[in-house]
């Protein structure tokens, strides 16, 4: 909640309204502009590869566009205390279970999103003032959906994911 919220003093903090309009932003630009898109898959891939198994990479650079798409979906749904639990049904099913599905571990998931925050700093087809601009809030963005996901990862079993996190 420290990286979704803006003050985390509160019993109950609510989400950051402004952390939800600039994944908006973010998700127009990084979603709409092919170059960009084209950059940053690149660029995760390549530093993915260098520590992930290739042919996993593979999958996962095949559908890095809806991951993508996934990732941002869940910041947009950050601006009501009311959608917490949909954002836990949103990481797990959009995220953790795409993951699972292309056989990646819990270290593979967070080397991916380490990268995600590593190369969003690097796109050369963003300028540097909207990098800056919104930096703090993709690396905010990313943590918590990085520390969400780890959380929710287990193993596969006959019980959903969802069960799994919500009754241990």
């Amino acid at each position: 909640m420290e990286n979704w919220t803006s003050n985390t003093t509160d019993t109950l903090p609510e989400f950051d309204p402004q952390l939800a309009q600039d994944t908006r932003d973010l998700k127009s630009q990084l979603l709409n502009d092919r170059a960009v898109l084209d950059e940053f898959k690149n660029r995760v891939s390549n530093s993915l590869s260098q520590s992930a198994h290739p042919p996993v990479m593979e999958r996962i650079q095949n559908s890095f566009k809806v991951v993508l798409r996934n990732i941002l979906s869940v910041g947009c749904m950050i601006n009501q205390q009311k959608e917490v639990r949909s954002i836990f049904v949103e990481i797990t099913e959009k995220l953790v279970d795409a993951f699972m599905q292309v056989g990646w571990s819990s270290v593979d998931m967070e080397l991916f999103y380490d990268c995600m925050i590593q190369e969003f700093q690097s796109l050369s087809t963003l300028t540097s003032q909207y990098r800056e601009r919104y930096g703090t809030s993709w690396i905010r963005l990313i943590t918590g959906i990085k520390l969400t996901s780890i959380r929710l990862f287990k193993q596969p079993t006959s019980q959903s994911i969802l069960q799994r996190s919500f009754t241990r």
